[in-house]
């Protein structure tokens, strides 16, 4: 018997959204086929089972924060939205660990998984697609955003049965947590710590270039709307760069993929070498880099003249020559000495003109031109 029944009633009308929540459902169904299983399934299975779950509800959880993001949902909502994702995670981290430590009952879990599952979609997914729904329909975010406050009122019914179920089940685990002996302290103790560096390290892998310790995409992102909305409000620009490098693929083709990663955090290492405290420097993926410098002049043609010589600083530090070292135990070091140049594409950007996307791709169009026009220069993104 499933876990959780799938209805129409749980539709958002989204349909990537509706598909990853059917998955999520199959999970927890999953989880709970395996309690049933009784002693033929051991601890470590469980446990498995629902680390994959966490997982994807990760990755669900950054669609649906993208989506946010691109729909142009009033911020109130998108904060709200986040917040519950992350208790979420932080929630299910702990019941791991106590799974682990035989603190937490499986069935438990089950029924904590079950109602935030149903609560997750009746509440706050369901009122992120009326929301957009109302915006489609030629609103503004703030008016959907308000309109969707008075909608929730006709769904209060199913989701008051979804936040009992959801508050039964914390008070039970914390009625649980009072009863544990006093000589356990230590071991709580233990766990706390190490929940703590579980939750850093989730936080640094979900922000976090693991290769250059570089802010990622999504921490970008992030950055960017912060740079687009201090713009907005004190009237300094600030400008997106995105640098791709020319002469990587033959690297990493000839030279096997380690010695290209010494040259990515090479490059990483120059790149926050050539900017200010109060600038960004990520990395997206293979070997393109963005730089964020914020708080450039009140004027634009000397911000311009700010960011032009700032990328000309960089192009130039790329270009210089790199000497890398592979090391291995047991044998001699390999040295190498590499040239490897930069294309670089600029956006200045006042945070009113220009959509975080319309940014983003226009210092990306710029980029691109810059490498179809020689490779190893400066290109800024039409007006």
């Amino acid at each position: 018997m499933a876990s959780f029944n799938w209805g129409k009633c749980f539709e958002t009308g989204l349909p990537t959204v509706d598909e990853q929540h059917r998955i999520l459902v199959d999970l927890i169904n999953h989880y709970g086929q395996l309690l049933t299983a009784g002693e033929r399934v051991t601890g470590e299975e469980m446990a498995a089972v629902l680390q994959q779950l966490t997982a994807y509800a990760g990755y669900h959880f950054d669609e649906e924060e993208i989506l946010m993001t691109q729909a142009g949902l009033d911020p109130r909502h998108i904060e709200q939205h986040k917040h519950f994702h992350a208790d979420f995670l932080q929630e299910v981290t702990l019941m791991k660990a106590g799974l682990e430590q035989g603190q937490t009952k499986t069935e438990h879990i089950l029924k904590f998984l079950t109602y935030w599952l149903a609560y997750h979609i009746l509440g706050t997914d369901q009122s992120m697609a009326r929301q957009m729904s109302v915006m489609a329909a030629g609103q503004s975010a703030q008016q959907a955003y308000l309109a969707d406050q008075e909608e929730q009122e006709s769904a209060t019914e199913p989701l008051l049965l979804a936040l009992n179920g959801l508050f039964q089940q914390i008070n039970q685990r914390n009625r649980e947590l009072r009863e544990l002996n006093q000589s356990l302290e230590v071991k709580v103790q233990q766990r706390t710590q190490a929940l703590r560096l579980a939750n850093e390290q989730l936080e640094q892998l979900a922000t976090t270039d693991a290769l250059t310790g570089l802010p990622n995409r999504r921490l970008l992102e992030d950055r960017l709307h912060q740079a687009m909305a201090t713009s907005q409000r004190s009237g300094h620009w600030g400008a997106l760069m995105f640098l791709d490098l020319d002469n990587f693929k033959p690297l990493n083709d000839t030279q096997g993929h380690e010695m290209g990663d010494l040259l990515l955090i090479e490059v990483a290492r120059r790149l926050k070498a050539g900017v200010r405290q109060i600038d960004s420097v990520a990395r997206i993926g293979g070997d393109e880099f963005v730089v964020l410098l914020n708080q450039l002049d009140l004027d634009k043609s000397r911000s311009d003249a700010q960011a032009l010589s700032v990328a000309e600083k960089l192009r130039i530090s790329l270009a210089a020559p790199y000497v890398l070292c592979s090391k291995h135990a047991g044998q001699s070091d390999t040295r190498l000495e590499h040239h490897c140049s930069a294309s670089i594409g600029v956006l200045v950007f006042n945070g009113t003109q220009k959509s975080q996307a319309e940014i983003l791709q226009g210092a990306d169009a710029a980029m691109y031109q810059a490498k179809a026009a020689g490779r190893n220069r400066v290109q800024f993104a039409a007006a």
